[in-house]
């Protein structure tokens, strides 16, 4: 429950697996203490507590790599091996891993030894890490939290591009607008008249309830007989997210890549509901590249 640091300067001291007496249960007590140190970690942090990652982080990967020395140890292969520097290089992998930082990890672990000969291992080891954990999961375990909370970031220059760009500067369509008790055939009617596909539904009060995509009634046109009975509410799809006039273009190609449409409808930013028009995938990567082309241009 504290930080941790007392029992992680025992597993880098080597005297700590001398002693005949201790050594036979102390790798099974250094993967309980590890164990142990994750499910508390992982309830605090997970439960909105404030339990810190760098400290626990160095707590599970010295048990974890004391561990893994002294298993190596009692195998007779490696028998002057030291389990305190397998404790070291765990110490450097889960960092790098949990932080995604693999050189802070290297500087820090150096400055705790000074010692050069241990640079190789635990670069070796944070790389490794790193590797899998952006596997694993993209984002860090700080980013990750930001992320959940609709915080986007990144280093690379689309993405900056992206983030520079908001809804208001693309061109819209102009939206349909239906409601959930219209019969079909009207939609059929005003397809007709507007050439549209896509259609927004909204409620008597005006707020965006769904879309009737052109998918979708293409679908329901293969059963011709039944077109005359259906109403707008059978066919309207709630699960298209709606985009705002004052969202980047970041957030707004997350919502069309999580969503098959081809258009999104655009609500205003402060009056909720209020349909602004309809967005297309087409437009978006349009201006995208039109972004891309004035930036390459700059160069």
């Amino acid at each position: 429950m504290g930080n941790g640091y007392p029992v992680i300067a025992q597993t880098l001291e080597p005297a700590s697996y001398t002693d005949s007496v201790h050594v036979r249960w102390m790798l099974w007590f250094l993967l309980v203490l590890m164990a142990g140190k994750l499910v508390v970690t992982v309830v605090t942090l997970g439960s909105g507590g404030s339990g810190g990652v760098f400290a626990p982080s160095l707590y599970l990967g010295a048990t974890l790599g004391g561990a893994f020395g002294l298993a190596l140890q009692r195998t007779g292969w490696f028998a002057d091996l030291s389990p305190g520097a397998y404790a070291l290089v765990g110490m450097a992998a889960v960092v790098a891993g949990s932080i995604r930082a693999p050189l802070t990890a290297t500087l820090i672990l150096f400055e705790l030894t000074r010692d050069y000969r241990v640079i190789l291992p635990i670069m070796i080891a944070g790389a490794v890490a790193l590797a899998i954990a952006q596997r694993a999961e993209p984002s860090s375990i700080y980013t990750l939290k930001l992320l959940r909370r609709g915080i986007r970031f990144g280093m690379g220059a689309e993405l900056r591009i992206l983030q520079q760009i908001s809804v208001q500067d693309i061109p819209r369509q102009q939206a349909v607008v239906v409601r959930p008790d219209d019969p079909v055939d009207e939609l059929l009617q005003l397809g007709r008249e507007h050439d549209a596909t896509d259609f927004v539904v909204v409620d008597d009060e005006g707020r965006y309830v769904g879309m009737v995509t052109g998918e979708t009634l293409r679908i329901a046109l293969l059963e011709a007989e039944a077109v005359p009975l259906l109403l707008v509410s059978e066919l309207v799809r709630d699960d298209l997210p709606a985009v705002k006039l004052d969202e980047t273009l970041d957030v707004v190609l997350d919502k069309f890549s999580g969503h098959h449409s081809a258009c999104l409808p655009v609500v205003a930013a402060k009056r909720d509901g209020h349909i602004e028009g309809l967005l297309s995938r087409a437009a978006v990567m349009n201006r995208y590249h039109q972004a891309l082309a004035e930036a390459r241009r700059r160069e």
